[in-house]
Formats: structure tokens, C-alpha cells, sequence
């Protein structure tokens, strides 16, 4: 059995193992979710190894292995729609625990440059698959830049909002090069 807290109301949980990977709902607020890896860890308090309060949590190799673990055990198939599909669950997912310590952070700064480094096939199965729409928002890019953005590190949001741009996915990506451009030289004047 694994014990977590549901993400939705921070009521203790616990459900088998076998669950990791799978949707599931609470049995107080009947909020949906998926059952990570990471829900296994994150009840107990205590940050994973490897991950120290760094700028560069989210590069150690155990993170990224974390981040792999969860991915496989939602998504073992290597489909790639359901694996773009399944990164913006993880995203969002670990974003949601964020507050529960550095290592749920740091597992969703991961899982959206694991997504990132995934957009451009995603975006060619995308537009095999709906010829003539539009690509929808990508979560990785979109996320990322809005966690740079609060850490101030503007040049990163300007390269992720041009990589997106240019790309073709849905967003405001010119505001956020022109807010953080804009942001950048006033911290600079300071």
C-alpha cells in the first residue's frame, strides 16, 4: 500500500500499489487523479535523494528517473499522442503537490522539458491526426515559462516563448516575450 495525500483536499489516502499509473478518486472529496510514483514519497515529508534545494533540483538524475518511472507506469505503450497526453497529466500533477515540498516542483520543471524535448514529433503526430487545426496549448512550454517567469529568469521564458512560437503550439507567446523583455530591463535599470 502506498499512503499520499489527495490532492484536492490534502486527505490522507493509501490504495495498492498496483494503482500506480491509474486514475483514481478520493474517497472524501471524490476528486480525480492519478496515482504517481511520486504520491508514494511525498506523505512522508521527507525530500527524495538528490534532490537539495538547488537551482538544478530538477536536472538530477534522480528526478529524471522519477519522472521516467511515472511516465512508464501511466503510459508503458510508446504511443506518442498518449505519451503527450500523459506528461501534461504528470505536469499538472506534480505542479498540484508543489506545495508539499522542492521535489514536487522539481519533478514538474522536469516533466515539462521531458515534454518539451517530445513537442516537435508530438506536433507532426498532431497535425497527421487533425490536418488544418490548429495545435492546441503545450503544457510543458506553457507551464515552464510561467515558473521561470516567477523565479525571474526572463531570458529562459523568452527562449522557451519563441521555441513554442516557432513551433506553431496555441499561447500568448508574444506578451510573455514582450512582459518579460520589458521585465528584464527594468531589473536591470534597478
Amino acid at each position: 500500500m502506498i499512503e499520499f495525500a489527495c490532492p484536492h483536499c490534502n486527505k490522507a489516502l493509501s490504495m495498492p500499489e498496483d494503482l500506480i499509473g491509474k486514475k483514481a478518486l478520493c474517497t472524501y472529496c471524490h476528486g480525480a487523479f492519478m496515482i504517481t510514483m511520486l504520491d508514494a514519497s511525498s506523505e512522508s515529508g521527507e525530500e527524495e535523494p538528490g534532490s537539495a534545494h538547488g537551482a538544478d533540483d530538477e536536472n538530477s538524475p534522480v528526478v529524471r528517473e522519477r519522472v521516467a518511472k511515472d511516465l512508464e507506469a501511466a503510459c508503458p505503450e510508446q504511443d506518442l499522442l498518449r505519451r503527450h497526453a500523459v506528461y501534461e497529466a504528470l505536469i499538472v500533477r506534480y505542479y498540484e503537490q508543489r506545495h508539499q515540498g522542492a521535489a514536487a516542483l522539481a519533478h514538474c520543471i522536469q516533466a515539462c522539458l521531458q515534454h518539451i524535448a517530445l513537442a516537435p514529433r508530438a506536433k507532426q503526430a498532431l497535425e497527421q491526426a487533425r490536418p488544418n487545426s490548429p495545435l492546441p496549448t503545450h503544457m510543458g512550454f506553457d507551464l515552464l515559462s510561467t515558473i521561470r517567469e516567477k523565479q525571474g529568469k526572463y531570458s529562459e521564458v523568452v527562449r522557451l516563448a519563441q521555441q513554442a512560437k516557432s513551433q506553431g503550439w496555441t499561447g500568448d507567446w508574444d506578451k510573455r516575450i514582450d512582459r518579460c523583455k520589458k521585465t528584464s530591463i527594468i531589473r536591470k535599470v534597478k
